[in-house]
């Protein structure tokens, strides 16, 4: 695994103001998705379907606001999103997981889930593994060529 060293917060948002009141904000956020990781290494999302939404989104906030991709919980979200990852090369899930979150991570494989696990193991330094390249050419064989792709279970 290459991990670069992330730069802080700041210097991936210049334009930010740099004040303490800011500093405490980024850390609580910090905080507050390490509280809210399932055991697994997922997270649970508010919006898409649902833990590798959760996942992808936590990955890349967690990034973005200067934590190691080597950390112990970071690791684990990698590994959860490595071993959801299908023999096709993409992820599924369904909105069964939001009453039944022991099917988290298992449903037919699309195009959004599949594009928010690369991105979410990419955040974590992961652009280069074999789960980032099997993603990406599922994306790249099941793109249509109008530059969509099909996704009939949504």
């Amino acid at each position: 695994m290459k991990c670069a060293q992330r730069p802080p917060f700041g210097s991936r948002f210049p334009t930010l103001p740099r004040e303490p009141h800011g500093e405490r904000a980024i850390r609580k956020g910090i905080d507050l998705l390490k509280s809210k990781q399932e055991p697994d290494g997922s997270w649970y999302g508010r919006w898409g379907v649902n833990y590798v939404y959760g996942t992808w989104q936590s990955l890349k906030g967690l990034m973005a606001s200067g934590e190691d991709p080597r950390a112990p919980y970071i690791r684990r979200a990698v590994a959860w999103l490595k071993g959801c990852q299908h023999a096709d090369g993409g992820w599924g899930e369904n909105c069964d997981t939001y009453p039944r979150p022991e099917k988290k991570g298992q449903g037919i494989t699309t195009a959004s889930q599949t594009a928010w696990a690369v991105m979410g193991l990419a955040a974590a330094g992961e652009a280069d593994s074999d789960a980032t390249r099997r993603g990406i050419r599922f994306l790249l064989d099941t793109q249509k060529p109008d530059g969509s792709w099909d996704e009939d279970q949504f």
